[in-house]
């Protein structure tokens, strides 16, 4: 039943959209969807499903209306799709520049060359023999990622916490984080934070050869999509090894794989065309003016000594949009509207997900709770955010998200929710505030 529900939503937006892209598309998320779970067995598999046939009609009832808002020419909140949809919408070109995919790998050039082949291939595709590509059938790639990205979690948590609980922390983040926002919009950080999921999975799992290979494979997908994602996972290759190397016997196997990964971390340190690339994507990115709202601030918080400065701009990009509630008041349609409304709560949402983390690590002795390898992990999380806060934008900092989620959990279930629930309503009285007086 669950399955047919699923079917069905993807007829109907198909029958919206006028595509028949758009059912295939809907077909091969469902199923998709339904490939992660087949590993589940049990009650596990039954809320599996559940969770499935919950969450899959909102995001391609979200992924229908934030396409309307969208086209060649014209955009809302991000610019990104436009670009993608005036390069690749109506595309039949036959071949791919494999010149940029070696140069990706080889030269380390940040082209996003396998993102942009993989879009290219399945539009051409659409275009060819189903009837055409649409703005919703793109869009649908991402939600295809962003949907296996809330199973793939829903299975970390089912390890961490079980069944029941597992379902119901999944449902609250696939409906409160900026997942549901960015699976509804064409660009490829949701499919960079699949990638960190599984990522995720296996470095907290036990070892396995299969792990690893996997693991590898997550590193070269993700470093075609974004170049310097891609080579942050190396870090979490490390952090496997490590881990393998101080609980496992496997220590040979940590040393074959550990030390060719540090060398090529070293190599991408001292490779200054790397920061020269990533300076110049800062500087050539462009987004509607609410992304870059509080750029006043945000060049003051950068004249901050270094360290002070990272810390200030993270802290400041989880408050963002700043103003609170700009976005809303830009809308000019109903889809605009509908889109503006998502992006302000789930960032609402996110906003005291991570002070309410952040307050109980430092003011209430959960870092002294946790063990060595909790807290190498999450060191490794503020390294990445600190990484991104060369761009405050909260969208390149998720894939770290969903484990800064799960320590709100542990929180949760180890301590009660009293002060976290006190906590929560001052920090929400705060952030409107910030909205109503600004």
């Amino acid at each position: 039943m669950n399955l047919i529900i699923s079917i069905l939503f993807a007829f109907i937006i198909g029958i919206f959209d006028g595509h028949f892209s758009v059912f295939v598309a809907g077909i091969v998320i469902t199923l998709a969807c339904r490939l992660h779970l087949l590993s589940f067995g049990g009650n596990d598999l039954a809320r599996g499903k559940r969770l499935m046939a919950i969450i899959i009609p909102v995001y391609f009832i979200a992924a229908l209306i934030f396409s309307y808002s969208f086209d060649a020419s014209h955009h809302f909140i991000v610019s990104d799709p436009s670009r993608y949809i005036q390069s690749y919408c109506f595309s039949n070109v036959n071949y791919y520049n494999f010149d940029q995919l070696r140069n990706c790998y080889l030269e380390l050039s940040d082209n996003n060359a396998l993102y942009n082949s993989s879009v290219l291939a399945v539009c051409t595709f659409a275009n060819n023999y189903l009837g055409g590509s649409s703005v919703l059938f793109m869009t649908l790639i991402q939600t295809l990622f962003g949907l296996m990205s809330i199973m793939m979690l829903y299975r970390i948590l089912v390890r961490q916490f079980g069944f029941e609980q597992a379902f119901k922390y999944s449902l609250l983040f696939a409906f409160g984080s900026h997942f549901l926002f960015y699976s509804s919009v064409i660009i490829r950080d949701i499919t960079i934070v699949y990638f960190y999921l599984v990522s995720t999975a296996i470095i907290i799992s036990k070892f396995e050869i299969r792990n690893l290979i996997v693991l590898i494979i997550c590193i070269l997908i993700t470093w075609g999509i974004r170049l310097y994602s891609g080579l942050f996972l190396f870090v979490f290759l490390g952090y496997y090894m490590y881990i393998i190397s101080t609980t496992d016997r496997s220590r040979k196997i940590s040393l074959v794989v550990f030390i060719p990964a540090l060398l090529v971390l070293v190599g991408v340190v001292m490779s200054f065309s790397i920061f020269d690339q990533t300076v110049q994507e800062i500087n050539d990115y462009s987004e509607l003016s609410f992304e870059n709202s509080g750029d006043g601030m945000v060049s003051k918080l950068m004249k901050l000594p270094p360290g002070i400065s990272q810390i200030a701009l993270l802290l400041f990009a989880m408050v963002k949009p700043f103003p609170p509630f700009s976005v809303i008041s830009i809308a000019d349609s109903f889809s605009s509207f509908v889109m503006s409304s998502v992006f302000t709560f789930n960032s609402v949402f996110w906003f005291c997900i991570f002070y309410v983390t952040i307050i109980g690590m430092l003011f209430k002795g959960f870092w002294g709770k946790m063990n060595f390898s909790e807290k190498l992990l999450l060191l490794v999380v503020l390294v990445f955010l600190m990484a991104n806060t060369a761009h405050a934008d909260v969208r390149r900092m998720m894939p770290v998200f969903p484990i800064l989620y799960i320590c709100f959990i542990k929180m949760k279930e180890e301590s009660g929710s009293n002060w976290m629930k006190q906590l929560t309503i001052a920090l929400l009285v705060f952030y409107l505030l910030i909205g109503f007086v600004m």
